[in-house]
């Protein structure tokens, strides 16, 4: 199980914790709000372990989920949507409720929200109320009685950029500024790792994936120098590491339109990505692999350059090589069957790119369908809002035009937990909109237009 999945469900199933920003001890307590166990969020496999797991399982462990997700349950959600009558007359008090003194309250009112805007697309519902809905998450987040209240504040912050965030660039930069400084303070590390995600998916959505590159640089060069890098990396917990590298990755898709700057992170990143690779935790390990691939693909994609051209500009590159080709093949004994098994699924697809410059081809199980990524950008991107929207994802897909300007019309059909667009069991493939793959359908498309508008052309000639 991922150490952020651990983290946040152990941190939220506790009513009561510490005052203040998180800085002292839990302590355990009856869970404000009920809470029932789902299914993981999602599900991936490599090629040859798809063999092994052998139907559907309800287990939380995943193979890509090691390095890249957050429970599919914090927060006392369960799989199943409210009625929307229900949620939509309900939700002005909710918001309400966030002012009110007693701290229980608040935070029934706020597991009451993160479940409702992951399983509902909100944005028109709370429209006249999005304001103040941002000041009180804010609030909540700064000045929280516990740190369970700072925790599910700052998932139900994400969720409100899930919903209305786009271009709200000002509210990202509001965010972004006490939000900084406030990490450091903080000791609790589910709520710390939850802060990082936050700000990371914030400002993707603010700023848009292709549009303005340098508030990402910016908040990548934050995470390098005050998380990543090797006299502060030491001090934070494992999952709060791994929280700062799938932000680091979520924000780097954002740079296509920037190849100079993406170099220079490259560089820059190198060392600090190389410590993560030997770190005593897969989910660490794996995060950091993954990062390093994407960033690989992503340069070869806009920055011209191929994978021996890597290899000669790249200083730890021999390093590097030999690091993912041992973790590829690893067969230590200190490590369980599992751990091993795991990490040379993923670590097989990292090399094959870093090391061949091939496309990964990686499985995510959902419900009796899959998903097949061959672009470590989008995987990197699925895993983010996944991540935060758990099994409201497929509602977010067919109603949030966030997430189809994000993925393409990739999952316009696809329907979660029932197999494919048919429910029997079918892979859906989920490319690049700029891979090889779908550059082939686009040209196919147009000759397929071309010869329909001749032939009908020519018709209309000959009825003339």
């Amino acid at each position: 199980m991922s150490l952020l999945r651990q983290s946040l469900r152990q941190a939220l199933s506790n009513a009561g914790t510490a005052k203040g920003s998180g800085s002292g001890s839990m302590r355990k307590s009856t869970p404000s709000g009920s809470r029932r166990s789902t299914p993981t969020a999602s599900r991936a496999v490599s090629e040859d372990e798809q063999s092994d797991s052998g139907g559907e399982s309800d287990s939380d462990e995943s193979l890509v989920s090691h390095g890249h997700s957050v429970a599919s349950d914090e927060g006392g959600l369960s799989g199943e949507a409210p009625a929307s009558a229900t949620w939509e007359a309900d939700i002005r008090g909710q918001i309400d409720q966030l002012t009110e003194k007693r701290v229980s309250t608040r935070e029934e009112a706020l597991q009451w929200l993160v479940r409702v805007m992951s399983l509902c697309y909100t944005a028109d519902t709370i429209e006249s109320s999005q304001e103040s809905l941002f000041d009180s998450l804010r609030r909540c987040i700064r000045a929280p009685k516990t740190a369970r209240e700072s925790l599910l504040a700052a998932r139900a912050m994400a969720l409100w950029f899930v919903a209305v965030g786009v271009g709200e660039e000002a509210r990202y930069q509001e965010l972004s500024d006490f939000l900084r400084p406030h990490i450091k303070s903080l000791r609790v590390p589910a709520t710390k790792a939850q802060c990082i995600l936050t700000l990371a998916l914030a400002c993707f959505i603010a700023n848009g994936a292709g549009g303005d590159p340098f508030a990402a640089i910016d908040l990548i060069q934050y995470f390098l120098t005050t998380l990543l890098t090797g006299s502060t990396s030491a001090k934070e917990t494992p999952e709060v590491q791994e929280a700062a590298l799938v932000s680091f990755g979520l924000l780097f898709t954002m740079l296509d339109r920037a190849p100079r700057q993406m170099e220079q992170l490259f560089d820059e990143a190198g060392k600090s990505h190389l410590r993560a690779l030997r770190s005593d935790h897969l989910p660490v390990r794996t995060a950091a692999g993954q990062n390093l691939a994407l960033m690989y693909d992503m340069l070869r994609q806009y920055g011209g350059a191929d994978h021996l051209t890597l290899a000669g500009q790249t200083r730890e590159h021999d390093e590097l090589v030999e690091l993912i080709g041992g973790l590829a093949t690893d067969s230590s004994r200190r490590r369980s069957k599992k751990e091993r098994h795991d990490q040379r699924a993923v670590f097989r697809e990292v090399q094959g790119t870093v090391v061949d410059g091939e496309d990964p081809t990686i499985r995510f199980r959902v419900g009796r369908a899959q998903l097949v990524f061959d672009d470590w950008a989008q995987i990197h991107r699925y895993h983010a809002f996944r991540t935060v929207l758990n099994e409201g994802l497929n509602v977010h897909f067919q109603q949030n035009p966030l997430l189809p300007e994000v993925f393409g019309d990739a999952f316009e059909r696809f329907q979660y937990g029932g197999g494919g667009a048919s429910g029997d069991g079918s892979e859906r493939v989920v490319v690049s909109t700029k891979s090889h793959v779908a550059k082939e359908r686009a040209i196919q498309k147009t000759k397929q237009r071309d010869q329909r508008y001749n032939a009908t052309h020519g018709l209309e000639e000959l009825s003339l």
